[in-house]
């Protein structure tokens, strides 16, 4: 394992780390081990970041497992100089990027740039960086955040991509709870079926803020912990509470007469 000191790219070093994830996607067999680490420690796109710390290069297989690893790496750094810190988080996913963007059958695919490269005060883009929104998911929330963070660090999953662009909701100090205790299947370990569609009733993609817009209103939903917010949230969400509610076809072929055997 590499170890590094942290450092952060320039306005030309983020251009040139574009420029990286174009070629690759113009060659996603390209090796660009040793561009990669000239470009990290270059000291005309880079420079060091202050206090001092030591970065180790380690693999990654779960944005939980990166989010553990940046919360103890970035713990020096008040927080209001690193969320909309571009050049430390794109600086990052370079150093990190065989996690990020992982050598799969020995290609790699390339996202789109806002996974790797921060666009910060663009809030469209910047909570779809992958190393920067786990590590925001797991500072707002400790504990109940196991349906954002355990899945493939190289992925924006679709549940973490409709859970966290409600920036509204998530500001709600008890919406991870919520969420939590709605969508996530502990015998599965897994989101529940359907949750990240809007086919279903109480779905998390357009139900869920839509309902809590409705509640803030009339309540103060930042005093209101998660058991009374989802009381509050009503019949549609009592089916997430207890399984999954059932789809309209689900529904027709149950109600649908048996057929006789000719």
């Amino acid at each position: 394992m590499k170890s590094m000191r942290l450092r952060e790219f320039s306005p030309n070093g983020i251009a040139s780390f574009r420029h990286l994830l174009a070629d690759l996607r113009e060659n996603p067999a390209l090796d660009i081990s040793e561009r990669r680490m000239s470009l990290l420690t270059d000291p005309r796109q880079t420079s060091a970041v202050t206090p001092e710390i030591e970065a180790l290069e380690q693999p990654f297989r779960t944005k939980r497992e990166a989010a553990q690893y940046l919360h103890g790496l970035l713990a020096p750094i008040a927080d209001r100089h690193l969320e909309n810190n571009a050049g430390l988080w794109t600086w990052l996913t370079g150093f990190f990027f065989d996690s990020v963007c992982p050598v799969l059958d020995g290609k790699r695919v390339v996202r789109n740039d806002y996974h790797y490269v921060l666009e910060a005060g663009r809030f469209a883009y910047a909570y779809r960086h992958i190393l920067c929104i786990s590590w925001q998911i797991m500072q707002r929330e400790p504990v109940f955040n196991r349906l954002l963070l355990d899945g493939n660090v190289y992925e924006l999953t679709m549940i973490v991509d409709r859970a966290m662009r409600q920036a509204a909701a998530t500001r709600i100090p008890a919406y991870f709870e919520v969420i939590d205790r709605l969508y996530w299947n502990p015998a599965t370990k897994r989101p529940k079926s359907g949750c990240q569609t809007d086919r279903l009733p109480g779905n998390i993609q357009v139900r869920l803020p839509t309902r809590l817009a409705q509640l803030a209103r009339t309540w103060d939903l930042a005093y209101l912990d998660a058991e009374h917010i989802l009381d509050l949230l009503g019949p549609e969400f009592e089916a997430w509470r207890h399984g999954r509610p059932e789809s309209a076809t689900s529904r027709r072929r149950k109600q649908r007469p048996d057929v006789p055997a000719g």
